[in-house]
């Protein structure tokens, strides 16, 4: 008798699947996740007369005991390796922006203070003005000084929200190691015409590494090693302050709804075929013909997109919002957050060319 009440239970269900699948299927529009390359302002915005700029690295510190190398383990060696890591990070990133010619100071200077691990006094202005004769740049950045860092810290037996040991399918405690390496540094811009510092600011950059395994000893040596993480922690700090002063590009996600109106079709094959002005034309033609209003959003949204891509923000602005008062949707109302964030962002670059 249960069996018989379960199997009338199990086809109601089915038979309620099927209807609600028959009605909402139909409805669900398809959307298609899409990128664009769009650029972003800096941070800061470095004066238009500094067009050339000579990197130089002038975190060579003194050495001040051999005993304290030994106890630090960190040697003169490898923290010159390091810092030129993230160098290396700086330069290839400033290399992506047309702001500024890059050149490279061959010589490492000595740092201001002793132990390199923070700012000390500038450089003067007569060797800033020798480097950039010798390069005929502008001006110099200096990374002033440097310092890293890697520690791996026991997380034995963590605990779920409940309070009970995690463990394994097998009931075995499941451990983990976390690896944390961290990089400090600190850069000057020196504009030699005008003799003052442009920017100066200190960057700080980490990351953690998670293992997990059957005994705390395997999940440590699981980890990043110390070298290869801190190594890592240097280039991406150069990187983050080489993004702080030049405008990038970044490819950005997007989406683009995809309809089965035989001219949105073919504006959709257009745009993803890389031809986003006759798709403009194309997606305008069936706006204009088209009568249900969620039809006509959806490609006015489209034709934001399409404006963005091509560059035309003013226009993707009126569609965008040409879509949301047709139909309310939330997507729509923050894509056009979106658009009046790269409107915003457009003085910004001017002042950064």
């Amino acid at each position: 008798m249960l069996s018989l009440q379960k199997q009338k239970g199990n086809f109601y269900l089915f038979i309620s699947l099927t209807l609600f699948l028959l009605i909402v299927m139909p409805s669900c529009k398809r959307i298609q996740a899409m990128e664009v390359r769009t650029q972003r302002p800096a941070k800061v915005t470095i004066t238009s007369e500094i067009k050339k700029i000579v990197i130089v690295n002038r975190s060579k510190g003194r050495v001040t005991s051999i005993l304290e190398g030994i106890l630090t383990g960190e040697s003169p060696e490898k923290d010159k390796l390091l810092a030129e890591e993230c160098l290396r990070g700086l330069e290839q990133t400033l290399a992506k922006s047309e702001r500024f010619t890059i050149a490279r100071h061959d010589q490492t200077l000595q740092a201001a203070t002793g132990a390199s691990l923070q700012f000390g006094a500038p450089l003067d202005w007569e060797t800033v003005n020798q480097i950039c004769t010798q390069y005929g740049a502008d001006a110099v950045l200096a990374l002033e000084f440097f310092d890293s860092d890697y520690s791996v810290t026991n997380l034995t037996k963590p605990e779920d929200l409940q309070g009970k040991i995690l463990t394994n399918q097998d009931g075995t405690p499941i451990f983990y190691a976390k690896g944390t390496a961290n990089a400090s540094a600190g850069f000057r811009l020196y504009h030699n015409a005008k003799k003052n510092i442009a920017y100066s600011d200190y960057y700080k950059y980490t990351r953690n590494w998670t293992e997990q395994a059957n005994t705390v000893i395997e999940a440590a040596a699981k980890i990043i090693k110390g070298n290869d993480a801190i190594k890592l922690v240097s280039y991406d700090n150069g990187v983050a302050f080489a993004k702080s002063i030049v405008p990038l590009y970044y490819w950005e996600d997007r989406s683009m709804f995809l309809s089965k109106e035989f001219d949105s079709q073919k504006a959709q094959r257009q745009a993803l075929a890389g031809d986003w002005e006759t798709a403009a034309i194309t997606w305008e033609g069936a706006y204009n013909r088209l009568f249900d209003s969620k039809e006509k959003g959806e490609a006015a949204y489209n034709l934001a997109l399409t404006y963005e891509v091509l560059g035309d923000l003013e226009k993707a602005k009126f569609w965008i919002r040409e879509s949301y008062t047709l139909t309310g949707n939330k997507k729509a109302l923050y894509y056009a957050e979106i658009i009046d964030g790269l409107i915003a962002d457009q003085e910004r670059l001017e002042n950064q060319k």
